[in-house]
């Protein structure tokens, strides 16, 4: 597990995709906990587990695209300069895992 914080401006596409309708200040600080992190020399690999019953690839995919795009970001930063190259959601329901396209 890679736990990380990290504070956006409310206003950020990432930020605001995530918490529609309750941006209050300037700046938030978002905490989250990223299942695996797999650190290579010039990338970075994301992968996220989810339990929850979905239906479809495609409601998964909508319901976690920002959270990962916001896992991405706090993890990029971290480990600036290596991007994240790829996103994905494990999950056990549909036992698939899916690409998350940023």
């Amino acid at each position: 597990h890679f736990v990380f914080f990290v504070d956006y401006p409310a206003t950020s596409e990432v930020y605001t995709s995530l918490f529609v309708g309750s941006v209050r200040c300037v700046e938030e600080i978002v905490q989250g906990i990223a299942d695996i992190v797999l650190v290579f020399d010039d990338h970075i690999e994301l992968l996220d587990y989810k339990t929850d019953r979905k239906k479809t690839e495609q409601e998964f995919l909508d319901a976690y695209r920002a959270q990962l795009n916001l896992y991405a970001l706090a993890i990029e930063k971290r480990f600036a300069p290596k991007p994240v190259t790829y996103q994905g959601i494990y999950s056990f329901s549909l036992n698939r895992l899916l690409e998350v396209e940023t």
